[in-house]
């Protein structure tokens, strides 16, 4: 028996040999042959339309992200308000955010590139924070049941540097955004003041080369030919 008996020859439920005694070897063949074509050409045809499919599909997805974007909540919601019992906070899913004392969903805040955040701004400090405008009564550090607080203008422009970095972090990963336009008007807005309250010797001076750099640093779509032009840009 060779190597591929089924090419050839045909088995009953038993596994012995039958030898259909009209059928000969070279009829058997091509029959199988034949079918062999067939499911080839139909899996072919089921490949090629589940490939057309996947493409449509990957770019209805596209679209849906778009579509998921537009309908983001940009209110700057929080998981439970500020002053909330952090037991009650965290049965709700929230985290506490020591960046803004928020209460976020806790997904958001564990985040990893969130946390770095986090450490980032924590390794600027200490943070002294009071309850009175004198600074003479300091809020526990582990409070998280704050409904307001005093803090130095140091803590507020640091304090403004990682929330914008942390609101378009959380615009990447498509998560809500932690706070709304208001937030980020008012914390760019402010950082300026503060440098032009005392403003750099050489703010006038010619200190900075505008050049995209890296190369991959300016993305163009649709396609453009950036090689082609010799210019500093990425497109597809």
């Amino acid at each position: 028996m060779g190597r591929f008996p089924w090419l050839r020859e045909d088995f009953n439920d038993t596994g012995h040999l039958i030898t259909p005694p009209t059928w000969t070897i070279s009829r058997h063949a091509a029959e199988l042959r034949s079918w062999t074509i067939g499911c080839l050409c139909w899996l072919l045809l089921a490949v090629s339309v589940a490939l057309n499919v996947a493409l449509l599909c990957s770019g209805a997805k596209v679209t849906n992200i778009a579509c998921d974007c537009s309908r983001m909540d940009v209110s700057g919601y929080l998981c439970a308000p500020n002053g909330a019992r952090p037991e009650e906070a965290r049965r709700r899913g929230c985290e506490f955010d020591p960046i803004s004392f928020h209460w976020y969903p806790r997904r958001r805040v564990l985040d990893a590139d969130n946390q770095a955040i986090i450490r980032q701004f924590l390794d600027k400090g200490p943070w002294h924070r009071y309850y009175d405008a004198e600074g003479t009564v300091e809020v526990d550090p582990k409070n998280e049941a704050l409904t307001a607080l005093w803090l130095t203008k140091r803590e507020h422009v640091v304090h403004c540097m990682y929330t914008l970095q942390q609101t378009h972090l959380w615009l990447n990963k498509g998560f809500d955004p932690p706070f709304n336009y208001s937030h980020t008007l008012h914390c760019t807005s402010w950082l300026v003041s503060v440098i032009m309250e005392s403003p750099p010797t050489d703010l006038d001076a010619l200190t900075v080369h505008a050049v995209p750099y890296p190369h991959e640093w300016q993305v163009v779509k649709p396609k453009f030919p950036c090689e082609e032009e010799g210019l500093s840009c990425v497109s597809w």
